[in-house]
């Protein structure tokens, strides 16, 4: 809209500064016949024909648009716009001269239509039409900068899509997958708690379907997912898992990334040991606009390596979300990840 805006204005200024330039040529036609009368009127009638030059090479422009391509013949585009502009400029302004100094002639004005005349005339029209194209091809490539550059915003945009949607396709069965783990645990040793767990299942897979379409979801519907999905880690670990959130109701307009809490919390059941012990503590603390998961490491025996892509899947969908990293940070001790919250779009 701005560069609409800008063509408008050029089209009613630009032919005004180049009737300046008609207008200093005066003096100079002089050499060759009576000087044009200083009068409003001969004023109006320069503007009126530059402002048709002017417009007769806007449509000029318009109609290469349809036959000559900026991106397949850009040199051929420049002298075609370039060639007909000027000689269109030539042959209007040919066509308004000769028929005006062959009627003052028959009127019996003192003069001749010779050689310098049309000389003088073609040499305006090269000039006028010269400058008028050029600033037609001035506003003509900044139109194509543009549009190449929301092209390739567009492009952008569209891979970035598809990148986002096929992160969204894998959390499914990796979340699928960890979660039947957990009710194959239960079904050997308490049926009755399993059906229960599936029944708490089902209602987690309900947000996942509602929510997981989105790119982002308010920061309190994170965190009521949270409370299920902890529902059914509970039935398989005990009590031993403890999650303590904190500081989240200050920051309840931000948004998140769905199902980033459970991946979080699913990568942390993944490398540590629940069972043993007095359990494992996990703080939730949101600040600063960011939300802060942190544990201490009690690493479990054997293979805990799991499928690596819990915190590669949020790495990957903050950075296409926003173009902010997620921190992780590892200590001796403790293990600690940090997400953005980001503000609620308007």
């Amino acid at each position: 809209m701005r560069a609409d805006r800008i063509e408008t204005w050029a089209r009613l200024w630009v032919p005004a500064l180049v009737a300046g330039l008609a207008l200093a040529s005066i003096e100079l036609a002089a050499m060759f016949d009576e000087p044009p009368g200083r009068s409003w009127t001969a004023l109006g009638l320069y503007l009126i024909n530059i402002y048709v030059i002017a417009e007769a090479i806007r449509a000029i422009s318009r109609y290469l648009d349809r036959r000559v391509s900026w991106k397949n013949a850009g040199a051929l585009r420049v002298v075609a716009q370039l060639g007909l502009s000027v000689a269109f400029a030539c042959v209007y302004l040919l066509l308004i001269y000769v028929p005006l100094k062959l009627y003052e002639i028959a009127q019996g004005a003192d003069d001749v239509l010779a050689w310098p005349h049309i000389a003088f005339t073609l040499l305006l029209a090269l000039i006028f039409g010269t400058a008028l194209a050029a600033f037609q091809l001035l506003f003509d490539f900044f139109r194509q900068w543009r549009a190449a550059q929301a092209e390739a915003e567009q492009q952008r945009l569209a891979v970035t899509r598809a990148e986002l949607d096929a992160l969204k396709a894998q959390i499914n069965p990796h979340f699928l997958f960890n979660s039947f783990n957990t009710v194959y645990g239960l079904i050997e040793h308490d049926p009755e708690r399993a059906r229960s767990v599936l029944l708490d299942l089902s209602d987690i897979f309900r947000y996942v379907l509602l929510h997981n379409h989105l790119d982002l979801v308010p920061l309190p519907q994170e965190l009521a997912f949270l409370e299920a999905y902890l529902k059914i880690l509970r039935a398989r670990h005990g009590e031993g898992l403890q999650v303590r959130v904190s500081g989240c109701d200050d920051v309840a307009a931000r948004v998140i990334a769905p199902m980033t809490l459970q991946l979080l919390l699913e990568n942390v059941v993944c490398h540590n040991d629940i069972e043993s012990g007095p359990g494992l503590h996990v703080d939730i603390r949101c600040e600063n606009d960011a939300l802060t998961v942190s544990n201490p490491i009690r690493a479990r025996r054997g293979d805990t390596r799991g499928t690596g892509s819990g915190l590669s899947h949020i790495q990957a969908r903050y950075r296409l979300l926003c173009e902010r990293e997620i921190r992780i940070e590892r200590s001796a001790d403790m293990f600690r990840v940090t997400v953005p919250l980001l503000p609620c779009a308007p």
